[in-house]
């Protein structure tokens, strides 16, 4: 059985187990190895919240602002990293309660541990030395609790109700988690972005149109799943997270309407004989080839 269908099968039987998020993480941290850290995995959580936070300063300046986060998975450095910056308050959102005591104070550590020797400071441009104090902090507690302290409010419910005042947002950012969102309730999402938004708000997100099973799988071709049809699909897809399959025309769509200007792309394109040795499901079939091509992109915008 190739090895994104036998991860695909795995995440079928996990879904059908009681805790499935308790599965699903000894899964990644003992067989896929994905969730055990080291400097090269903290270094690159660090990067990608580095690039995020350089849209915000380039686009709308220095200074303090407020953070929301789309996503907080298993590590939340993102967070941590906008509060070294300089972000008053991050709220950061995830339908899953991910994070445990362990993890957090194991993230923690290696901030800490970066910055003794320089090489956080090297990796987040940004840093404000003066806020490296508050890394110092007690690690014992709930993980929502130890974030407060720094000035992170966890948040685990659907971020189309945020609850938040309006005019009281500044920068909105993604890394790899709008591929998991259906279109409409997307569309939802940043409606409600909208409304919280301060003047001038910033958006930053890392999408990854391609199959997730590339990165299982290194002989997979990102741009695989354009092949199979809805209900094929919806057969082979992981039963934990769920692709859109949403296109990059699809995404210029819903940020158009929820009021968002994309003021800068940066995509990463396959090969287009990828496209060319497979039959296109309908639903691709009227999509420019140009589109699909796009498995990864980077996008900046601002309110309309």
């Amino acid at each position: 059985m190739p090895h994104w269908l036998l991860k695909s099968a795995i995440h079928r039987a996990i879904s059908w187990m009681p805790a499935t998020h308790k599965w699903n993480e000894l899964f990644q941290t003992y067989v896929t190895r994905s969730l055990r850290m080291n400097d090269d995995y903290f270094a690159g959580l660090v990067r990608h919240a580095a690039r995020h936070l350089d849209v915000r300063f380039r686009l709308a300046g220095n200074g303090e602002f407020n953070a929301l986060e789309i996503g907080t998975g298993w590590f939340p450095a993102a967070p941590v990293a906008a509060v070294l910056c300089g972000a008053k308050t991050v709220w950061t959102f995830d339908i899953s309660p991910l994070l445990d005591r362990e993890r957090i104070a194991t993230m923690l550590g290696y901030f800490r541990a970066f910055a003794a020797d320089g090489r956080l400071a090297k990796l987040l441009p940004a840093l404000l030395p003066e806020k490296l104090a508050l890394l110092d902090g007690p690690t014992n507690g709930e993980p929502a609790e130890t974030l407060r302290r720094l000035g992170i409010e966890y948040l685990v419910r659907d971020a189309r109700k945020t609850e938040l005042p309006a005019d009281s947002v500044d920068f909105v950012f993604s890394h790899s988690v709008f591929q998991y969102i259906p279109k409409e309730m997307l569309a939802e999402m940043l409606r409600e972005f909208q409304r919280i938004a301060r003047r001038g708000i910033v958006h930053s997100h890392h999408i990854h149109p391609g199959s997730e099973f590339a990165y299982f799988d290194r002989t997979l071709s990102p741009l695989h799943f354009y092949a199979y049809g809805e209900k094929a699909w919806g057969w082979l897809d992981s039963a934990i997270n769920r692709q859109t399959r949403l296109c990059m025309p699809d995404y210029r769509e819903v940020f158009r309407e929820g009021g968002l200007a994309i003021r800068h792309e940066e995509n990463s394109l396959r090969d287009l004989t990828d496209l060319s040795a497979m039959k296109l499901a309908p639903r691709f079939a009227s999509y420019d080839p140009e589109e699909l091509r796009i498995f990864s992109t980077w996008i900046e915008a601002t309110a309309d």
